[in-house]
């Protein structure tokens, strides 16, 4: 990945900036879903530069292999809406001088909370709810990682999108998803 563009959240002392975050980051998320139905062979990653374990920052990275690509996705478009709490740079070459190494960012699926295992356990092998959640008493595990909570757009529900950061050496090859997330490459990280 060659070129990137790089939105940053403004300081607002009225809006949450991991509200703004979420806001962001949904529109990159539609603009990357566009761009991938086309099915042009475009692919874009992201990455969150000031990532750290009790949030992504506030900074989103996005990149591809070509400025055109870049202008294709029209991020300024999609983040007009959101221009009085966002700052957009223009697609720029990545820095290969200041780059530190390679680093991806990958969905993570948290297995479910103690309630959810018991009345799904009830209702699988019919058994009363006070059983099952006696037998998952001491699951309770839940994530820590950081994550973006996301609104689907076709049925409405609010859902956590958890990830992690995973570091590289060099460069390997592989996708990214619908959301930018890595599903095998690494990007630039600097």
């Amino acid at each position: 990945m060659e070129y990137y563009q790089e939105v940053t959240i403004l300081q607002n002392e009225e809006i949450a900036e991991n509200f703004l975050l979420a806001k962001a980051f949904m529109q990159i998320h539609l603009a990357i879903t566009a761009q991938k139905k086309l099915d042009e062979g475009r692919c874009y990653g992201i990455t969150f530069p000031h990532y750290h374990e009790l949030g992504v920052g506030d900074k989103i990275r996005v990149f591809s292999d070509s400025k055109e690509n870049m202008e294709v996705l029209n991020l300024n478009s999609y983040l007009s809406r959101l221009s009085d709490y966002v700052h957009l740079i223009k697609p720029r070459i990545v820095p290969k001088a200041r780059v530190k190494g390679y680093v991806k960012f990958v969905r993570v699926h948290p297995r479910n909370s103690s309630g959810c295992l018991a009345r799904r356990y009830a209702k699988r092998h019919n058994v009363p709810i006070d059983e099952a959640t006696a037998r998952y008493q001491n699951s309770e595990k839940l994530c820590k990682k950081p994550y973006i909570i996301m609104k689907s757009l076709s049925n409405g529900n609010r859902f956590s999108l958890f990830m992690d950061r995973c570091y590289g050496e060099n460069v390997e090859e592989g996708g990214f998803n619908y959301y930018g997330l890595s599903e095998g490459g690494f990007l630039p990280d600097f």
